[in-house]
C-alpha cells in the first residue's frame, strides 16, 4: 500500500491513496486537540474506499463531521480491542498522536 502525503499548517492532506490494491484498513485514535487536523484526511481514506476503526471519543467526533467510521474499543474498555484488531489483522495502519509519557492525565 502507497499513501503519498502532506502535512502543512497543521492539517495531513493525502495527495494519492489506492486502496483496491490492498486491504489495509486504518485506525485513527488522536486527543481531542488533534481530532480537527486528522478529520480531511480521515474523510479522504473513506471517500477513497478504506473502512476506518476509530476509538470512542473519536468516532463520536467524525460521526459529527460526517466521516464515516467502526467503533473499536480501547484496552480498558474491554474485548475485542485495538490490539486484538491488530494481531487479526483487522487493522494494518495506525493514526496516533501520543499525548506524552502520562497518557490522557498527565
Amino acid at each position: 500500500m502507497n499513501i503519498q502525503y502532506a502535512i502543512a499548517g497543521g492539517k495531513v492532506y493525502i495527495l494519492e491513496a489506492n486502496p483496491r490494491a490492498s486491504r489495509t484498513v486504518p485506525l485513527v485514535t488522536v486527543p481531542e486537540w488533534a481530532m480537527d487536523k486528522v478529520a480531511d484526511a480521515v474523510r479522504k481514506l473513506t471517500e477513497l474506499g478504506f473502512k476506518v476503526y476509530a476509538t470512542r471519543g473519536t468516532k463520536e467526533f467524525l460521526d459529527g463531521a460526517g466521516v464515516s467510521s467502526e467503533l473499536v474499543l480501547e484496552l480498558q474498555e474491554g474485548r475485542p480491542n485495538t490490539v486484538d484488531a491488530i494481531e487479526n489483522r483487522k487493522i494494518q495502519l495506525v493514526f496516533n498522536v501520543p499525548v506524552g509519557r502520562k497518557g490522557k492525565d498527565g
